[in-house]
């Protein structure tokens, strides 16, 4: 190829790479601010049109400016904020041990001193003896000689004799202080004897009296360490949310060859992650695939995507038991669940629930000026925004929520025609065509080199 021909077909690779604009994009969602808007990050939800009108990576998908000009954004997952608690022990030791009058005793327990002052939430009176209940009372002082109190009255006990039943933990108002005052109450009880002596006196054979004699047990309550505990809370944002997505066109249908019940759906090419179903059957246990089709015609249009099993058993959880995770967020339009029966009665399902992740667009944006998503576009390439990197440390509570509003067919809009000019895309059409006179005119005069 000669080197104006190739300049010819750059000019014109060119001038279609320009042209490709908001216009391929067939429909459009206003973006509605928030009443007082003042932010330059926003955000919108993902409903199922845009999943619908797109597929993976949201390439067919844009927001544009009230002028039709593009807005950096940025698809993603939201996360659902966590709270992770961790209990580390803290070192301490028993100081002072002193009984009470009134049937109590009473501990002081510090600190280790190589320990930092980290707070404690609770602390745990550690003792081998069964069946018992007591009241405990929690101080702390710097100095032993003026004492906050952190908790007042709480119940430990032990139900050993009657069920598995005991609580030796006491939860206190987190504090630093280098000292605790632990008073514990009825330390001394005096319990009945298991045994029991039975006299009985008799008369020509006939039972005229009987005595029985009981003796009372003292029991003294022992501790055999005393543990500090903090409790550490931090809030993690790595699991995804999930939210409740609308099924279609649900059929269920018994395949006697297989033993199986078949159930298809449709959704509306949402990011699915669970499938949740409601079965009338009492109990049951079977194993079920989960298969989605694909779009592609003959024997490999669906493809297996999770296994797992459906349950309902004496003890078990009943709402556990009845739901298939999918190992990732799978996009697809049509579902395929079969459950294998073997030779059990097949299984009654009613229906089935379609959960998945929740997404959402965060894009740039100036108050007061008004924006819109335009989506639909088949074949178009996925922008490269440098969004990921802006967003990174900025809290979705610090964005402004935008609220989609029902999509309608898109129009453009038309820039003057000399902005339109400057743009060069209304130069295709012409530039196309003398572009084909200019390669006519080549061919030609090559053609009479030739000859």
């Amino acid at each position: 190829m000669n080197k104006p021909v190739a300049l010819l077909l750059l000019f014109a690779a060119a001038s279609s790479a320009a042209a490709v604009g908001t216009d391929a994009f067939p429909l459009v969602k206003p973006l509605a601010a928030p009443e007082g808007a003042a932010r330059t990050i926003g955000r919108f939800a993902l409903d199922e049109d845009f999943f619908d009108g797109t597929e993976p990576g949201f390439a067919g998908m844009r927001v544009i400016d009230a002028r039709g000009g593009e807005t950096p954004f940025l698809t993603r997952t939201v996360r659902q904020r966590r709270m992770i608690v961790e209990e580390h022990d803290i070192g301490a030791r028993i100081v002072e041990f002193e009984l009470l009058p009134d049937n109590r005793f009473r501990l002081t327990v510090e600190r280790a001193p190589a320990e930092a002052p980290r707070p404690a939430a609770a602390l745990v009176l550690h003792s081998a003896q069964k069946d018992y209940e007591k009241l405990v009372t929690v101080e702390s002082s710097d100095d032993r000689a003026a004492w906050t109190p952190l908790a007042e009255g709480v119940a430990i006990y032990d139900y050993a004799k009657h069920l598995d039943l005991r609580r030796d933990r006491v939860a206190i108002a987190p504090d630093a202080r280098r000292y605790y005052r632990i008073a514990v109450s009825n330390i001394t009880e005096e319990q009945l004897s298991p045994l029991v002596q039975i006299a009985r006196e008799t008369r020509d054979g006939r039972l005229v009296g009987e005595i029985r004699n009981t003796s009372l047990r003292r029991e003294d309550f022992r501790i055999d360490g005393v543990r500090l505990i903090e409790r550490r809370e931090t809030w993690t944002d790595t699991e995804a949310a999930l939210r409740e997505y609308a099924v279609r066109a649900f059929a269920v249908a018994q395949d006697a060859d297989r033993k199986a019940t078949v159930a298809e759906f449709a959704v509306r090419n949402v990011p699915l992650r669970e499938l949740r179903f409601e079965v009338a059957d009492v109990f049951f246990s079977r194993g079920v695939a989960v298969e989605a089709h694909t779009g592609a015609e003959g024997g490999a249009a669906w493809r297996r995507l999770a296994a797992g099993r459906l349950q309902r058993v004496p003890g078990g959880d009943p709402a556990e038991g009845l739901v298939v995770r999918l190992p990732r967020a799978c996009r697809y339009r049509r579902y395929r669940v079969t459950i294998l029966n073997l030779d059990s009665p097949p299984l009654t399902v009613t229906a089935v629930k379609a959960w998945g992740e929740a997404q959402e667009a965060v894009f740039l944006c100036r108050p007061g000026e008004k924006y819109r998503a335009v989506y639909g576009a088949v074949g178009a390439e996925a922008p490269r925004y440098d969004m990921a990197e802006i967003v990174a440390g900025v809290k979705r509570e610090d964005m402004d929520e935008y609220a989609p509003g029902a999509g309608e067919p898109y129009a453009p809009f038309r820039k003057p025609g000399f902005a339109r000019l400057r743009s060069g895309k209304a130069l295709l059409v012409p530039a196309v065509a003398l572009m084909v006179l200019v390669l006519v005119w080549l061919i030609a005069k090559s053609a009479k080199q030739v000859a």
